[in-house]
């Protein structure tokens, strides 16, 4: 898969855009879950904000839930889930095969890191599955639409949405100031920098 698409589906991932999720899928040619930067993986992007339904999103379409972050810590996305409580990804990884017993450079289980940040409860549920009292969740418990995940999600306060017309001198995303993109506009450049880099 192109850079840039890897970087698009990072930051739908990042972001829980099922909808750009969708469009990268239909988009990008060689579609692969699995396109990382230094190991940084869209699972990782998605677990890392709590994002259960783009999580999901993903493991269904093949990612890899064993994939590694390639810096000096070696976490998986299992360990940044419960470093962050997000009992919700926890779940959802644990169902698609994530191993409850891997360990970081440190070490550390997912619970042990779970733990550490206060979050005694997961870590808990992580040691009852690791030492099989507690069930692995199954994949038939999920719902058929990942959107319908999203329902549970706290939500964020509206940002300000810029359109690329009415940012003078817009040369690139990061220069939007104020607010983000609107989905359209953020797709159109996508697709104008994807004809630009493949030319």
């Amino acid at each position: 898969m192109h850079p840039v698409d890897t970087g698009t589906l990072r930051l739908a991932a990042a972001r829980g855009d099922i909808d750009l999720l969708d469009y990268v899928k239909a988009h990008a040619p060689l579609f692969n879950p699995n396109g990382a930067r230094e190991g940084f993986t869209a699972l990782h992007a998605a677990v890392v904000q709590g994002h259960a339904a783009a999580a999901l999103w993903l493991c269904r379409e093949g990612a890899d839930v064993q994939a590694l972050k390639e810096d000096k810590w070696n976490d998986t996305a299992l360990h940044y889930a419960a470093a962050r409580n997000s009992a919700d990804c926890v779940k959802v990884l644990l169902a698609f095969g994530a191993d409850v017993s891997a360990t970081n450079y440190a070490g550390k289980t997912p619970a042990d890191l779970a733990e550490r940040s206060g979050h005694t409860q997961l870590a808990s549920f992580l040691r009852g599955v690791a030492e099989g009292r507690t069930p692995v969740p199954d994949r038939g418990e999920f719902p058929a639409d990942v959107r319908a995940l999203k329902a549970g999600k706290r939500k964020k306060p509206k940002r300000k949405v810029s359109h690329v017309d009415d940012v003078a001198g817009f040369d690139d995303v990061d220069e939007v100031r104020g607010g983000e993109l609107c989905k359209l506009c953020a797709r159109e450049t996508l697709l104008a920098v994807h004809a630009y880099v493949l030319a």
